[in-house]
């Protein structure tokens, strides 16, 4: 097919004419010459609450941040905010950099972790191409692959949603109807940005700083003129064009040919070393949909998203495309065992605000001088203590105070936690209740707890690590449905580290656990809501699962091992005992905890465990971790020894006639389909001093000392 065949087929004469309208607009001149994305925010009229009356001050101040306006948006965009200075800072580029590293890269974290982020300033720095297959509520991208995912497919004719295995010819049709769709978003996106470049080439020439301007037109692809402001023509120009194709009926041929000739003419004009990254934002939407219409040659499913990338990956695979697919549940299976991506690079260096200081200094450049000199302190105080972690909890909390012109910002802080969490902080006293319908916030969705019990395990062994240590021992790329689900992070930069550690998801984790909800969720036939976080009977018929964390069995005890003898109390009272019942056990006894003080060591019971807070329980990984705690006595009354398949508590008991002995268990669980005495019995013959922890002899001659 000889080159520019396409565009003299008459299936294609509409697609060019609206191109060319296109090229012709005002707006996109003013697109491709800058500057970017128009005006700059500013906040609407302070709210009858706000106590106070509109401020040119305020209005001046909140105007030189440069917040582009988007739209018609009340509330500022805070992701567009100073964006493409990540270059100037070394932690934020070597962030980006690991991202837009020239490799097929996954980014993969929880919802509000920065990924948006991460990709606008990575195209701010590099060529590419910003895709998303769900548009939010900041408006910010084209709707063209939202068209393809939320199209349903199925409705489609001769689309099968789900094919008995055997019909390879459904599944061959399906794959048929997704590469064309997607085929055509591809031509879209690339049509117009070669008419990007080729007007840039023109107005002086195809600059670096253009990058930036093509992503900001990604952003807020619109060029309608004064005459066209209350129709959707030109709105989004990526979707019309993709529209125009559809209604065309372009042959599939005709598509193949328009994109490769397309793409070679791009990097002709971006000149060597060329390279253009493809972004795919909420990737996981898409990978959340027709998970079974889609099959590979070895017989395995995939779902829509697989199918949208293996189309564009197949139009430019010998051509330097470099795909970044972002999103919060990208199942990996589907792609680390084709060879087409199995080089890909899975990453979660979304990084969050975990160093206080860092907090301090982004919230800092929102306020002006007068505010942050009058309470700065305190309210950067409270922010720490409760929003920090995720980038959006931060970021979410000061679009408030920007939209309210910073009236009242401990009381839209608080209002702000209640809001996400369903609990008022106590920290701060009201005379007067404050209003619970003026933020447009919902609560922290945990409505897949009510039926998922693995995911209810993982929360409350969570609620556990919290109350009970100083330090998070987190969880495994095993427990990835906390990522999935909004309520884990990945802390590490290569999605092997979850935990779920931030102020606002432990709150809301409560609130649920406390039964503090309208939502009822049904177990059964039987209406059932949450009844408390140390309940029993909840914990044995609501949470114990064969595939709950090791540690999560010995945590639960130790807290209420904490509670029960915080007073003294009979061990035969407590614990069931094999017969014939010791005779120490009638004694009272308490669980007492050891502090080094200077050269000598003081010994006091547990007592008030409601004020030793994160001060109960000491994990630990290691043989020499364990035995320092017991030797050198690290100011907890419970250790927790953790391998990957048990967890051993730790902890010294002391009787009233002054004896003292160490105390070590292990909890059994999900028994049902094992010979309860044998395993019993195993895991006694496991906890004798000579078996413990089961480590190498040089170690074993120290533990025995120890317990002896």
């Amino acid at each position: 097919m000889s080159a520019g065949y396409w565009k003299s087929h008459s299936q294609t004469a509409g697609v060019l004419a609206l191109l060319n309208t296109i090229s012709a607009s005002e707006k996109f001149s003013q697109a491709v010459e800058g500057p970017p994305l128009g005006s700059a925010w500013v906040p609407p009229p302070p709210i009858e609450f706000d106590e106070k009356a509109e401020s040119p001050e305020i209005h001046k101040f909140v105007k030189g941040l440069r917040i582009p306006n988007v739209g018609n948006l009340t509330f500022p965009a805070m992701p567009l905010y100073r964006l493409g200075t990540f270059i100037n800072e070394a932690e934020l580029r070597m962030r980006k950099e690991d991202i837009f590293s020239g490799n097929n890269t996954f980014l993969v974290n929880v919802s509000g972790s920065g990924k948006t982020r991460l990709l606008f300033e990575g195209l701010c720095d590099n060529w590419g191409l910003y895709f998303t297959s769900y548009v939010d509520s900041s408006f910010l991208g084209s709707f063209d692959v939202q068209a393809i995912v939320g199209e349903r497919p199925a409705r489609q004719p001769g689309f099968v949603s789900r094919p008995p295995p055997e019909d390879a010819q459904a599944f061959a049709l399906n794959m048929r109807f997704a590469r064309s769709r997607s085929s055509r978003v591809l031509l879209s996106r690339l049509l117009v940005f070669k008419a990007f470049l080729d007007h840039a080439a023109t107005s002086g020439g195809v600059s670096q700083e253009q990058q930036k301007l093509w992503l900001h037109f990604q952003l807020w692809p619109n060029v309608r003129g004064k005459d066209e402001e209350w129709t959707e023509h030109l709105a989004d120009v990526f979707t019309d064009v993709y529209e125009a194709l559809l209604d065309a009926e372009v042959d599939d041929a005709i598509v193949d040919d328009a994109i490769a000739q397309t793409a070679t003419e791009i990097l002709t004009v971006l000149g060597e070393p060329a390279r253009v990254f493809i972004a795919l934002d909420e990737a996981n939407v898409a990978a959340n949909k027709c998970e079974q219409a889609f099959r590979d040659e070895d017989g395995n499913y995939y779902p829509l998203l697989k199918a949208i990338l293996k189309a564009w990956q197949e139009h430019l695979k010998d051509l330097p495309f470099v795909f970044v697919v972002a999103g919060t549940e990208i199942p990996s299976q589907h792609f680390v065992n084709d060879n087409e991506w199995a080089s890909s690079v899975w990453c979660s260096n979304t990084g969050g605000f975990d160093d206080q200081e860092c907090q301090r200094r982004y919230v800092q450049q929102f306020l002006p001088n007068e505010l942050w000199e009058s309470i700065g302190d305190l309210l950067t105080q409270r922010m720490w203590k409760w929003t920090r972690g995720r980038h959006r909890f931060t970021a979410a909390y000061l679009a408030v105070l920007l939209e309210h012109s910073y009236a009242k910002p401990l009381s839209y802080l608080d209002m702000f936690i209640e809001k996400g969490t369903g609990l008022l902080p106590l920290d701060v006293h009201y005379d007067i209740p404050l209003p619970c319908d003026i933020l447009p916030y919902d609560r922290l969705d945990f409505t897949t707890m009510e039926i998922d019990r693995k995911l209810r395990s993982y929360v409350h062994l969570a609620l556990m690590d919290a109350f009970l240590s100083l330090t998070n021992p987190g969880y495994s790329i095993s427990a990835i449905k906390l990522v999935n689900e909004g309520m884990g992070r990945f802390t590490d930069t290569r999605c092997s580290h979850i935990v779920v550690d931030e102020p606002l998801v432990i709150a809301r984790a409560v609130t649920w656990f406390s039964g503090d909800e309208e939502d009822i969720w049904f177990h059964g036939d039987k209406r059932e809501t949450p009844a408390s976080i140390l309940n029993y009977q909840y914990f044995i018929d609501h949470l114990v699962d064969p595939g709950m964390a090791p540690r999560h069995p010995p945590a639960y005890l130790a807290f209420a091992l904490a509670l029960v003898f915080s007073t003294s109390r009979r061990v035969s009272d407590i614990l069931a005992l094999s017969k014939p019942v010791p005779i120490w056990s009638r004694r009272n006894a308490d669980i007492v905890v050891l502090k080094q003080v200077g050269d000598g060591v003081m010994e006091s019971p547990v007592r008030h465990v409601d004020r030793i807070h994160r001060t109960l329980v000491t994990y630990s990984a290691t043989l020499a971790d364990t035995l320092s705690w017991m030797r050198h006595h690290h100011r907890t009354p419970f250790c927790i020894h953790v391998t990957e398949t048990t967890a051993t508590l730790v902890f010294i008991v002391k009787l009233s006639n002054n004896t003292r002995f160490w105390a070590i268990m292990r909890v059994l669980h999900s028994l049902a389909d094992e010979d309860v005495a044998t395993k019993i019995r195993d895991t006694a013959h496991d906890l004798q001093a000579e078996n413990l922890f089961r480590e190498p002899a040089s170690l074993l001659f120290v533990l025995l000392s120890v317990i002896s």
